[in-house]
């Protein structure tokens, strides 16, 4: 799937990641960086909408450094789980991967890398919620994105290659 999202600045919006409400999956997609910046890309699990889940994403800095990070949605209100840098940094125009997953009830396991064109593509970041606020159950994927508020204008997040499948084998952190 591709397309894109229209962003004003502190503000979010979501597409939905094929029809079906998966426990276990994986999602991908390709953004390209949009000029205005901060961006969050993310790739969101077991949601109703996208106030719930998980949310797995790369974040494009105002200054271009590139990171990941994983968090809890409840309410729309995200709670940070882990977070990491990449090493990388990021122009506009330029194109970034993301892939993400989400496997397993006790514990639910949480994994996220994000890279350019060139660059290694290992899992960078892993979270096992073994917490009582852990989201156990199915839910459709989704494709969601924020515009920081510090951003200079609004933006289009152009996107393609979106993709969910479900996960049938576990993920081993640090192999491709």
């Amino acid at each position: 799937e591709s397309g894109s999202l229209k962003l004003s600045p502190g503000a979010s919006a979501s597409r939905p990641l094929g029809s079906s409400s998966l426990t276990s999956a994986t999602a991908s997609t390709t953004f390209v960086a949009p000029a205005r910046l901060p961006i969050f890309v993310g790739l969101q699990f077991r949601n109703e909408g996208a106030s719930t889940g998980y949310r797995a994403k790369a974040v494009v800095s105002a200054s271009g450094d590139l990171s990941v990070r994983i968090g809890r949605v409840a309410g729309g209100a995200e709670t940070g789980l882990a977070s990491g840098a990449t090493g990388l940094k990021v122009v506009a125009g330029q194109e970034v991967h993301l892939e993400a997953a989400t496997v397993g009830q006790n514990p639910v396991l949480v994994y996220v890398k994000a890279w350019t064109k060139g660059t290694a593509k290992s899992w960078q970041l892993a979270y096992k919620d073994y917490s009582a606020s852990r989201y156990t159950g199915a839910g459709k994927p989704a494709l969601w994105a924020y515009l920081g508020a510090g951003a200079a204008g609004s933006a289009n997040l152009s996107y393609r290659s979106a993709s969910v499948a479900d996960v049938y084998a576990p993920i081993r952190v640090g192999t491709d």
